[in-house]
């Protein structure tokens, strides 16, 4: 009678592991510097895909002066701005949508900067708004904002930055249109007193804008 032989499992048979492609490091619209062979598209505009959006920074530089009465009354309307840069066209041209992130303006004033002193540069106060293109007529009106802020002309630099806030802002807009009124960002600045008719600040306006969908 033979003798009963313990079962011992085999243990499976360990493969190897399928070797996985390299991933190539640049894509075939962004070839490597040293590549000597491009495979992407022909048309640029027609690779652009609709469902990843660029982000772009855009930027208007100017100066403000008091009027002829002395005052001090600029609305920047983040519409107007946007579509005075200089790259608004660009873009516009490539993308059929878009829609504003954020919108900044710096002041840089005269009166620091370029020895301006026998003007009369008192205090104004800015204010954020995001329906109505109105501007403030007077220091009254302004404290009837709750972000209203008060500045003084003869600070090295001072900015007022807002940021896209709720569905009417998010919203994406056709190139080929505008936003309504009571979808834009507004930032106002309002003074009386000053010396009439003289400059008063150089400014910077920077704006974060998202484009999307190739036309």
């Amino acid at each position: 009678m033979s003798a009963i032989v313990p079962y011992a499992p085999v243990a499976p048979v360990q493969r190897a592991a399928p070797q996985r492609r390299k991933r190539r490091n640049q894509s075939v619209m962004n070839p490597s510097p040293t590549a000597l062979v491009y495979r992407g598209p022909t048309r640029s505009v027609g690779a652009l895909s609709s469902a990843k959006p660029i982000t772009v920074v855009m930027c208007n530089i100017a100066s403000l002066s008091s009027s002829a009465g002395g005052v001090l009354a600029t609305v920047f309307d983040s519409n107007v701005q946007m579509t005075a840069s200089p790259q608004w066209a660009d873009y516009a041209t490539l993308y059929s949508e878009f829609r504003l992130l954020s919108m900044d303006v710096t002041l840089t004033p005269w009166n620091k900067n370029f020895g301006v002193t026998t003007n009369v540069l008192p205090p104004f106060v800015s204010v954020i708004d995001r329906q109505s293109a109105t501007a403030l007529s007077s220091y009254a009106a302004a404290a009837g904002y709750v972000d209203s802020i008060k500045m003084h002309s003869s600070s090295d630099k001072v900015h007022r930055t807002v940021k896209m806030s709720g569905t009417g802002e998010s919203d994406w807009i056709s190139t080929a249109s505008s936003p309504a009124a009571a979808d834009r960002m507004y930032i106002k600045l309002y003074g009386s007193g000053f010396s009439n008719s003289i400059a008063l600040f150089d400014y910077i306006n920077f704006m974060v804008v998202q484009f999307r969908g190739a036309q």
